[in-house]
């Protein structure tokens, strides 16, 4: 078995490497990809080529967007209160708010600045422990899933210090911070459980590692059945049924990526996107090029679905899982290795 330190370490760069991966043509669709790409797709880090986004128009290969900025100061909270604490996270998002908003849902930047004016005492504010009130049929974004590995992994390290065996029927840890980190910045329960199964994926990998379809499935009935237990455990939850569906639907087309992009268009919304990222890594559980590539040129949200896919590839396969080069493309990769590196120390002690 890898080490946890490794495996940590692994899925926090995978993140950092699928947002750089799928920076170039985010917001563009598959064909206008094929066609700025004369039919070959997105194959390695590149410049950017939408012009859609202004602020990444000119992003440079390998350059992070908010999928790596959000990750991080989750992250670095995690670090620097050895816990989960609300406001820290809510004080952490309005101050990278202030650096920059480029690449941002509008839910979350119209969420974070009610947590601004919070802090602030100004009219209109919102408690970091109140769900956040973006506009109606909004809140069901990726903001969530994206920045949820710190959290899971941090949950893992500190579990395997104090326990010999991962115990899948006591995740409620998981389950409450999950839903306090959902409370900060969207409203629609779609984006809480779907981060939720991102998170519980991420600590499956470590002790079930998935290499085939077989593998895939034993953590499906367990997701299955821990989504119809949580809203017993947990009156906040919600119902969970359109995400129990939608991961049904991917597994019955596990080695068909184009049948699941097909199906769901992965785009901004998190029923989409994120049950396609997952189903993409089932598809290559151990192949983090076929994985992140099939991310970034599905288009659309591709930082975002190639930046999950690369937690889960790193969860279950550690460093070997990304190619080498990939893995020393820019020297400020090894930021994801060191966060990962300091997050493991500070929750692996007793």
């Amino acid at each position: 078995m890898l080490s946890l330190r490794e495996k940590v370490q692994a899925s926090l760069l995978g993140v950092r490497m699928g947002d750089a991966l799928g920076m170039p043509v985010e917001t563009m669709s598959q064909e206008d990809i094929r066609r700025a790409t004369g039919g070959k797709g997105i194959t390695t880090f590149v410049d950017a080529i939408q012009k859609r986004l202004k602020g990444q128009s000119e992003f440079k290969a390998g350059d992070a967007t908010d999928d790596w900025q959000l990750t991080k100061i989750v992250a670095e909270s995690l670090i620097s209160c050895r816990a989960y604490d609300q406001e820290d996270m809510a004080h952490r998002h309005v101050k990278a708010a202030a650096e920059t908003t480029v690449g941002w849902g509008g839910t979350t930047r119209q969420s974070v600045e009610e947590l601004r004016r919070f802090f602030d005492h100004e009219p209109h504010a919102r408690s970091p422990f109140v769900v956040a009130t973006p506009a109606p049929k909004s809140g069901a974004g990726n903001g969530v899933a994206m920045k949820i590995a710190p959290l899971a992994l941090a949950i893992l390290v500190r579990e395997q210090a104090t326990q010999t065996s991962f115990d899948p029927s006591t995740p409620f840890a998981t389950a409450t911070n999950t839903e306090l980190l959902w409370r900060l910045t969207h409203s629609h329960v779609d984006a809480l459980h779907t981060a939720y199964a991102v998170a519980s994926l991420i600590q499956w990998c470590h002790y079930h590692p998935i290499a085939n379809q077989e593998d895939a499935l034993a953590w499906l009935k367990w997701q299955l059945e821990e989504f119809r237990n949580l809203d017993s455990r947990n009156p906040n939850w919600g119902d969970a049924r359109a995400t129990m569906k939608r991961l049904l639907w991917v597994f019955g087309r596990l080695g068909h990526p184009d049948l699941l992009a097909e199906g769901l268009a992965p785009g901004w919304l998190a029923i989409d996107s994120v049950p396609y990222a997952m189903g993409i890594f089932l598809t290559y559980p151990q192949d983090g090029r076929a994985a992140l590539l099939t991310c970034a040129n599905s288009g659309i949200d591709s930082d975002t679905t190639a930046a999950i896919c690369g937690s889960l590839i790193g969860a279950n396969c550690g460093l070997a899982g990304f190619p080498e080069e990939w893995r020393n493309f820019r020297p400020d990769f090894q930021e994801a290795i060191d966060v990962g590196t300091r997050l493991y120390e500070t929750f692996q002690q007793r």
